[in-house]
């Protein structure tokens, strides 16, 4: 995802869009027949500045030394839950071995719930080399509708016991997990470092969607976006959906169905209520532009290109035109514009972030 609220998001309660790939569109529409500026010098609004302090900073260390656990062999005690336990086994039902009942070498978690009720919880006590039948029966409403409900036996063998050991926090791991860091207290300076720049990020983020609203609040829109700006949104948004499931190769239906719970013709229809609460904006940026006489040049094109590549949000400059092309790319430089004349011109009210990151 990229940083600003310019570039196309698809959040899952709504669909945010942006100005990509509208400036023709836009360019041709009187906004003075859609939207009437209010106040947008002047905008008062309060933002909340993330806290990055020591506590904060090694809640986050000791989650990357969690995601750094190494599996180690158990000896001299039975597996107990967490474990990961490396097995063998064969599902019979009547004596007769059923389709997919059948593996060897498989890692398992005790507690994490990926076979059926009781087979985890059989294996709790267990040793190396035992070997255990487990009579269980499948759920009545199992997909395979022919063990739906059906009593089996697993036969099991426990080949390997193992669990995941979290390192300490040391020069030698701290090596591992950051090469350019020489021992704990560079590392804990370049993690502080890191987050405090992703503060950073979230809070222009909070300030620019605040700005955004103020300035809608405070403007008048005195007819609906046109249809054809609307569908622009809509389809820029279906577009990055398709991507972004892609990215999981799934569909655009599997993508909307499993991770936003809601059916294609369900996303259809707030995906164009986004889209056009989207397209007001849009036209609310396009007029507080026009009443600025903002206008874009090449070199500031090149200069965003440029900030884009070195933000780590492009690879290169030929993977942003692929991605946003070259409209896309003068009406988010002219959205930047927009905003910067906004924050400019604001009242900002920092707000203190409290407990929520362990601050004093």
């Amino acid at each position: 995802m990229n940083r600003k609220w310019m570039l196309c998001l698809v959040a899952a309660t709504s669909v945010l869009l942006t100005a990509c790939g509208v400036e023709s569109e836009l360019s041709k529409t009187k906004t003075e027949d859609y939207v009437e500026l209010g106040q947008y010098k002047g905008l008062e609004v309060s933002v909340e500045r993330p806290a990055v302090n020591d506590e904060y900073t090694m809640n986050y260390i000791n989650y990357v030394l969690t995601q750094n656990a190494e599996l180690q062999e158990v000896t001299g005690r039975a597996a107990q839950n967490g474990d990961i336990l490396n097995i063998d086994y064969a599902g019979e039902k009547d004596g007769v071995a059923f389709d997919g009942g059948t593996a060897a070498g498989k890692d398992l978690m005790l507690g994490s719930h990926t076979f059926i009720s009781g087979f985890e919880e059989g294996l709790i006590g267990k040793n190396k080399g035992d070997k255990v039948d487990l009579n269980l029966t499948f759920p009545a409403d199992y997909a395979k509708k022919e063990l739906a409900g059906q009593d089996v036996v697993f036969h099991v063998t426990v080949n390997k016991i193992q669990e995941s050991v979290v390192p300490e926090l040391t020069d030698e791991t701290v090596k591992k997990i950051q090469p350019d860091c020489d021992n704990v207290e560079d590392y804990k300076a370049f993690v502080k470092d890191l987050l405090t720049k992703d503060a950073e990020k979230y809070y222009n983020q909070a300030l620019e969607s605040k700005l955004i609203e103020a300035a809608k609040a405070g403007a008048t829109f005195k007819n609906d976006p046109a249809d054809a700006l609307v569908e622009i949104y809509y389809q820029k948004a279906l577009q990055n959906m398709s991507k972004f499931a892609a990215q999981y190769g799934l569909t655009t239906e599997q993508m909307v169905s499993q991770y936003y719970g809601v059916t294609m013709d369900e996303f259809e229809k707030k995906g164009r209520e986004g889209a056009k609460e989207s397209a007001q904006e849009a036209l609310l940026m396009q007029a507080i532009a026009n009443a600025e006489k903002i206008d874009v040049s090449k070199d500031e094109i090149d200069a965003m290109i440029k900030k884009e590549i070195d933000n780590g949000d492009f690879a290169s400059e030929e993977e942003l035109r692929r991605s946003l092309g070259d409209e896309d790319i003068r009406d988010y430089v002219m959205a930047e514009k927009v905003m910067n004349v906004l924050k400019d011109n604001a009242v900002i009210t920092e707000e203190s972030e409290g407990e929520s990151n362990g601050t004093d």
